[in-house]
């Protein structure tokens, strides 16, 4: 089950990161350090283990941080899922915090602009 929010979390975080970077009071840091801040806070009030959640919450607003030249909505979510997965599978055995956020961070990503590259390269072959 705590998989399972994970993911859920991570994708939540990801996603809303993503939004509020693109209003032009924000930028990319200011949305995720505002909403960590609040997931946070929401943590704490829902006597759940804020420490893990915010870790998770945080780390995924680092996918949220991608640029929207590059990446939509659905690969967002695609992203922000294998945040969690990669987070669940990495993190037991990177030594710190930031190594497991921001390994997770970057690999999910990296999954997910090799899946857009894929689909665009098999998309102009049937053409």
């Amino acid at each position: 089950m705590i998989a399972l929010f994970t993911v859920l979390v991570s994708v939540v975080s990801a996603m809303s990161t993503y939004k509020l970077a693109q209003y032009s009071s924000f930028n990319a840091i200011r949305a995720s350090s505002t909403l960590t801040i609040l997931a946070y806070g929401v943590a704490v009030v829902a006597h759940v283990d804020a420490a893990y959640w915010s870790l998770v919450f945080f780390g995924a607003s680092f996918v949220g941080m991608s640029t929207p030249q590059k990446f939509g909505y659905t690969s967002m979510a695609v992203s922000g899922a294998c945040f969690g997965c990669l987070y669940l599978l990495i993190a037991p055995f990177i030594n710190g915090i930031g190594g497991a956020l921001g390994s997770s961070a970057f690999l999910a990503v990296c999954v997910s602009h090799v899946g857009i590259l894929l689909r665009e390269r098999n998309t102009k072959r049937s053409v």
